[in-house]
């Protein structure tokens, strides 16, 4: 589980499980965007980066309907 923390780091603003994604308006926008997390358990986190998007998008557009 991922606590994801409010701007100023005070409060938890959200708590993330399995499937959760954050700055997802981020990537798809090209805006810089940041997010500061704590894992309460042990986590797998991936980085998808806008570049590697860009290309599977290119060569599979029907992803973009």
């Amino acid at each position: 589980m991922l606590q994801r923390l409010s701007p100023d780091g005070k409060y938890v603003a959200c708590e993330m499980t399995t499937g959760d994604h954050f700055c997802t308006f981020a990537i798809l926008f090209d805006i810089n965007s940041e997010a500061s997390v704590v894992a309460k358990t042990y986590c797998e986190v991936l980085r998808l980066l806008k570049e590697d998007l860009d290309e599977v998008l290119a060569n599979h557009r029907y992803l973009c309907r």
